[in-house]
């Protein structure tokens, strides 16, 4: 059972409908899920979506998540057969409380985080709303000398729409990166945030890294590989957003090591994916779909320097943070 088949059963659990769709259920998606409920009676039918009034009137994110859900998929028609156009759902008295959009929508608005992990990996947000924004820090300018790379000019890239789609492309179908949803933060807040950096500097990269560096680049700051890098500027944008996802760690030392490289962001992730308050949603697939991959990218296998600088990445996270305790 996949993440959205089971979270989908167990708001449905909490929204007291159990007798439609039983926390016990096994459903291998969310699609199976909603044909489960297909099968159920206009009568029951009806009960289902006055229970999403409901907890829809209290204000609770079990609510607001459980209709994100099912507008995000297809709805069944009452005589039980499955509509995979776009149609309203309406509740008793005939005022439209939803409307079911393609899986594609819970992408195009929001705050999501590119992790992938090929080598050392790379972090980075985008912003979407009428716009697709890309915040992108990296070492992209020049390289301190005798630092074997591990520090440099570090350059916060902002690009938007199809200036950022073939990077943002690069990240997902060649090097196998995992897109998550944040949901508890303001997405001005996140944009506001990283641009006030980036316009703050006027000190532009002379790199060869590539055209989107040098027409989108800004240097910051100095990037380290082991202290302030994609990851940290990452994390601590999204902290300052006021995202509360980062909450169980905050008291520990561990924090600030932890998410000094992106698999260690990357497995945290995956895990607060799964947690029932949604905080954290793995829209990886949705973002496949709705990027689309004109030029069949497909997925990079790790050179033997990406491979090397991964175990030197690893081990120097684990050494820092042991030696924190």
């Amino acid at each position: 059972m996949d993440t959205r088949g089971r979270v989908l059963s167990r708001i449905l659990y909490q929204a007291d409908v159990t007798d439609i769709l039983p926390i016990e259920s096994t459903f291998s998606s969310v699609y199976e899920a909603q044909n489960e409920y297909s099968k159920t009676t206009i009568e029951k039918s009806k009960q289902f979506e006055e229970s999403i009034l409901q907890i829809q009137d209290s204000g609770n994110q079990s609510a607001k998540s459980l209709i994100e859900r099912i507008n995000n998929s297809y709805r069944p028609t009452s005589n039980g057969a499955t509509d995979t156009e776009p149609t309203k759902v309406k509740k008793v008295g005939d005022d439209a409380v939803a409307k079911v959009h393609n899986r594609q929508d819970i992408v195009e608005d929001g705050v999501f985080v590119w992790i992938e992990t090929i080598g050392t990996g790379h972090a980075l947000l985008t912003v979407h709303d009428s716009d697709i924004t890309m915040f992108s820090y990296g070492r992209y300018d020049d390289i301190y000398p005798n630092t074997l790379g591990t520090m440099g000019d570090g350059v916060l890239i902002k690009a938007s729409n199809e200036d950022c789609k073939p990077y943002l492309r690069e990240q997902i179908f060649a090097k196998g990166a995992r897109v998550f949803k944040i949901t508890d933060v303001n997405k001005s807040d996140v944009f506001n945030y990283l641009n006030d950096i980036w316009e703050d500097s006027d000190d532009y990269p002379d790199s060869t890294e590539g055209e989107l560096t040098l027409k989108s680049g800004r240097v910051i700051n100095e990037y380290s590989l082991f202290e302030n890098n994609c990851t940290t500027t990452i994390v601590d944008a999204l902290d300052k957003s006021g995202t509360k996802i980062f909450e169980d760690s905050i008291l520990g030392v561990e924090l600030d090591q932890s998410f000094t490289i992106p698999v260690s962001l990357s497995d945290y992730l995956k895990n607060a994916s799964l947690n029932f308050d949604m905080l954290v949603i793995d829209v990886t697939k949705e973002m496949k779909m709705f990027l689309d991959n004109p030029n069949n990218l497909k997925i990079k296998k790790p050179s033997k320097k990406d491979i090397v600088f991964g175990i030197i990445t690893n081990q120097a996270s684990f050494f820092g943070s042991s030696s924190s305790d």
